[in-house]
């Protein structure tokens, strides 16, 4: 799966609004629903809108913000690309399975992955910073 160029902060952005979504009780949320399950919500939060059919969201569109959204989560998350036995998408969906399938799952997970790119983001602004940093000690 061949990941289009976009930003830590394009996708952080896109995280941050499924957070908003997952956090709002007007927004319906279901495990079993793609559109509105966890992925689902990472969906509205990379495309601005709620999924049309559970195809938009299991297959994520080629070189769409959504793929490199659900494919940056996975991996902060643990998943490699090499893994036969799972896709990006399903590695994050079984993620929030494993967390507890409701609400607070799906939240904890896409806040898992906002801690990570932050916190990858912090540590490369860091070394640009100070490129000395990782220079070897004498």
């Amino acid at each position: 799966m061949q990941e289009a160029e976009f930003t830590d902060r394009e996708v952080l952005e896109a995280l941050y609004a499924a957070k908003d979504s997952l956090a709002d009780p007007g927004q319906r949320y279901e495990y079993q629903d793609w559109t509105v399950c966890g992925c689902g919500h990472i969906y509205i939060g990379a495309a601005g809108r709620r999924a049309a059919n559970p195809d938009r969201v299991t297959e994520p569109p080629a070189g769409s913000l959504y793929q490199t959204v659900i494919t940056r989560v996975a991996t902060v998350l643990g998943w490699h690309e090499q893994d036969p036995d799972a896709t990006a998408v399903g590695f994050v969906s079984d993620m929030v399975g494993h967390k507890g399938k409701m609400r607070f799952a799906a939240k904890r997970v896409v806040q898992d992955a906002i801690d990570e790119i932050e916190a990858a983001e912090q540590a490369a602004m860091l070394q640009i910073a100070d490129p000395a940093h990782e220079a070897p000690l004498a």
